[in-house]
């Protein structure tokens, strides 16, 4: 595992928390091949009343990220956490978080589904019983808050594996992707995080093989309806960042929108 700074997307607004990884063949959603240092990400939205810790990180980073959060947030300011997905790259360090903030709220996306009626399958019992705090659900559509005066908004996603929900904050214009879009790795350890328009070097072929490793089901989809969901949900929105829970972060609307349009004719080459 490789060590890093928060990285700051937008000043006093948006942190990018975590470290990285070797793509040494261990990391299940990395092409067959892969070479370079995977960032395994969770974000920070911060306000002087408030925070939002968009997913946990992973456990292995847990002294990494409990340096950041005590740097930008300390222990008094009242954080949220908010999970787009209930799997080990957003949960595992869910404990070491609740040790080092002062956390005031768990999210998760949707709503109580059959599954929470058995504890050994249910997001809910888990978290409760692990850490002993609430779940609170929120449906699409719904928001999270960051502060009394800033939120998120919750958004449904067809491109996932397992439920996931996707965030949007409107202050930074950032779309928050959990598992998709990826697909910018770092070169070396010491590369920035962050890809800005001077250095966005990623080609088709990287986005092609990321997304049908991760997404091996595209393969066979009729992609149509969830090209046209995500062209509409970028549509509407103003993205001028895409936060990942891995891979580098895409930042700038001319990035994002030639990430976007990558992705979408991948989507378009599978259902051809």
């Amino acid at each position: 595992m490789v060590d890093h700074d928060a990285a700051t997307i937008v000043p006093g607004k948006l942190y990018g928390l975590g470290g990285a990884a070797r793509r040494d063949g261990r990391i299940s959603w990395v092409p067959e091949g892969g070479s370079g240092y995977e960032p395994l990400n969770c974000y920070l939205l911060t306000e002087p009343d408030g925070a939002l810790l968009i997913d946990t990180g992973v456990a292995a980073h847990a002294d990494v990220i409990a340096r950041q959060l005590q740097e930008l947030a300390g222990p008094d300011l009242p954080v949220s956490v908010f999970l787009t997905r209930f799997e080990p790259d957003c949960v595992t360090n869910l404990a070491g978080v609740l040790a080092t903030c002062n956390v005031v709220a768990v999210y998760g996306g949707g709503v109580h589904n059959p599954f929470d009626f058995f504890d050994e399958l249910s997001p809910a019992a888990h978290v409760q019983h692990d850490h002993g705090v609430e779940l609170i659900r929120k449906r699409p559509g719904e928001r999270v808050p960051v502060s009394p005066t800033r939120s998120v908004e919750v958004l449904s996603t067809s491109l996932r594996v397992l439920t996931t929900f996707w965030a949007y904050d409107a202050e930074t214009r950032t779309l928050f992707t959990s598992d998709a879009f990826g697909h910018a790795p770092l070169a070396a350890p010491g590369q920035a995080r962050i890809v800005d328009r001077g250095e966005d070097r990623t080609g088709p072929g990287e986005v092609a093989d990321t997304l049908f490793t991760k997404f091996d089901w595209l393969r066979s989809a009729d992609t149509g309806p969830l090209r046209a969901e995500l062209a509409g949900l970028l549509a509407e929105r103003e993205v001028e960042i895409i936060a990942p829970t891995h891979g580098r972060i895409l930042r700038g609307a001319d990035v994002v929108r030639r990430h976007a349009d990558m992705l979408l004719d991948c989507l378009a080459e599978a259902a051809a």
